[in-house]
């Protein structure tokens, strides 16, 4: 990238299909890791990312759908890795039923990113030691632990297997967000909004990347600049590729 262009903010976990084409287009100065949720969602996604350069589409199946997908749909949208980056939103919520049916899906995810080595965007509410432990046992190469606020002890595992975590905007007002911060090293640090969606009376989207970016700042005592510098980087070393070409961002 050319020196005198800005460096892109991260969004590393977004529900892009839930947001207007007219809107995600004006979104010129943020690399989106756009997620997906079911079938339809993942045909959305790889839609979007066709027509917006910016947006790194992911294919999966959310583990809160998997009690009503079927496995045929599964299938479809493991077939779906070649017009894909990698998958996500899949993984375990220990707080929802069907968990040997989340089981089922999230090994099959594994076993087809092993088998093409490419990224995973994970959700492992309650289930963080599991999916930290399965992930190993596929010898999954990038994996992105999509709003980590399970145990700080798991990131040194984390870290050492080159695993990123996300940091969400709710690490302003959700103490075990910030403890996993405060703990985290920032060459394992990205952004996300999980926008858009509404988390304790907060309306989450991609807008609050910058703001998150200032207070990942304040606690970690390093300039905004190199927050967003740093998590520019490992976000190309998660996907292997520079994002954008020279000239992407002169505004």
């Amino acid at each position: 990238m050319d020196k005198n262009l800005k460096i892109p903010y991260v969004d590393a976990h977004c529900h892009v299909y839930n947001i207007s084409p007219e809107r995600l287009r004006k979104i010129k100065d943020m690399v989106i890791v756009g997620v997906s949720e079911d079938l339809e969602t993942s045909k959305i996604v790889i839609k979007l990312a066709k027509k917006i350069p910016n947006i790194i589409p992911m294919v999966g199946i959310h583990p809160w759908l998997v009690k009503k997908t079927s496995y045929k749909e599964l299938q479809e949208v493991v077939a779906m890795i070649s017009e894909a980056r990698g998958f996500g939103e899949i993984g375990l919520d220990g707080k929802v039923g069907g968990k040997e049916k989340q089981m089922d899906f999230l090994e099959r995810f594994l076993e087809v990113a092993e088998e093409y080595n490419v990224p995973i965007n994970l959700h492992a509410r309650a289930s963080w030691r599991e999916v930290v432990g399965l992930v190993l046992k596929y010898n999954i190469k990038k994996a992105i632990f999509h709003w980590y606020s399970g145990p700080t002890e798991l990131l040194r595992d984390m870290e050492a297997n080159g695993y990123y975590i996300t940091i969400n905007p709710s690490v302003i007002f959700q103490n075990k967000h910030l403890r996993v911060l405060e703990k985290a090293p920032m060459s394992m640090i990205l952004t996300e909004s999980d926008g858009p969606y509404q988390y304790r009376g907060k309306f989450l989207t991609p807008a609050d990347i910058p703001n998150l970016v200032r207070f990942i700042s304040r606690v970690k005592n390093v300039p905004p600049k190199i927050v967003r510098k740093t998590v520019y980087e490992n976000i190309k070393n998660i996907f292997s590729m520079d994002l954008f070409h020279s000239g992407e961002f002169s505004a």
